[in-house]
């Protein structure tokens, strides 16, 4: 039986398959697509490498939930494949309105991918960008149905209806710290996050919807699809929980809170475009630790 890898690929430096957004569209999203449409090529045994031991904690419950036959290697096994497929970035294909200068911005990492020629031309092929979105809403479409047949999904759906979520990110695991083995060191609130979130809840006790904190780092992939699927509106600090956009209904609220000096690309509000979302940015100068009491966002949830 012919065995095959999925090669994350690394032709354009651009972020770690073991960070949450990265690994979501720049590998799971699009390998499940791959391996979706090759489930009747049965002679064939599909690998992917590790992404960490968060990251794969994420992928087999994914490939569980959709009884893909699929196993995660080591970097050594993984590396002692003789056939692998790259594995599409999506994760770069969400920045090509940027990357082929229809849109402009002074934003980093852009020029750096303009000078990857393979990049150009797979972003400048015909209908990409309707290929491309169909691509994906047929992958969110596989994962979301498989979630809405299960107990998760239905309990979260009876119980928490016409919410706004406020994202909390979570303190690092060791495997992201200074002396863990993570490719790129820091996570969640190690880099940035809201505080006086709880306060500013208090304050907005009467309000429709009602404004409740989330955090996606203490739960399972199946429990954030279910519980950004069922919620009114987003709102947290620019990071990657925003990958999460994706679960979303249409015209559902995206609150995104970029600190003054982060001029990365704003892959979130292409992502929003894309899923038809009312998306807001508001800047703050408080940098990498904003109050929520102080960010007067109030009028932008009406």
């Amino acid at each position: 039986m012919k065995e095959k890898g999925l090669l994350f690929d690394t032709q354009v430096e651009y972020g770690s398959k073991e960070h949450f957004f990265h690994f979501l569209w720049g590998y799971l999203l699009p390998s499940i697509s791959i391996l979706t449409n090759q489930r009747k090529a049965h002679e064939v045994v599909y690998y992917v490498e590790t992404s960490g031991p968060i990251m794969d904690e994420v992928m087999t419950e994914i490939l569980n939930l959709l009884n893909i036959r699929c196993s995660i290697l080591s970097k050594n096994d993984f590396a002692s494949l003789q056939d692998k497929e790259i594995v599409p970035r999506w994760d770069l294909y969400l920045l090509h309105n940027y990357i082929l200068d229809i849109e402009k911005g002074d934003f980093t990492h852009i020029s750096e991918f303009q000078k990857s020629t393979l990049l150009l031309n797979i972003l400048s092929e015909k209908n990409f960008e309707k290929t491309f979105r169909e691509t994906i809403l047929e992958t969110r479409n596989c994962i979301l149905s498989a979630v809405q047949k299960t107990e998760t999904y239905t309990t979260i759906l009876q119980e928490n209806r016409n919410q706004i979520l406020v994202i909390k990110r979570s303190e690092s695991p060791d495997f992201y710290s200074q002396t863990g083995s993570a490719e790129i060191k820091g996570y969640g609130m190690d880099r940035r996050g809201l505080v006086d979130i709880d306060a500013f809840i208090k304050t907005t006790e009467n309000s429709q919807p009602c404004i409740v904190a989330y955090e996606p780092g203490r739960h399972s992939m199946v429990h954030q699809i279910s519980t950004l699927h069922v919620s009114k509106g987003l709102i947290g600090i620019k990071g990657a929980e925003f990958a999460n956009l994706l679960w979303m209904k249409e015209q559902s609220k995206v609150l995104l809170i970029r600190p003054a000096s982060m001029k990365t690309p704003p892959v979130q509000n292409t992502l929003a475009a894309l899923m038809n979302l009312y998306f807001t940015e508001i800047v703050s100068e408080e940098e990498k630790y904003p109050s929520l009491l102080k960010l007067n966002i109030e009028k932008n949830l009406s």
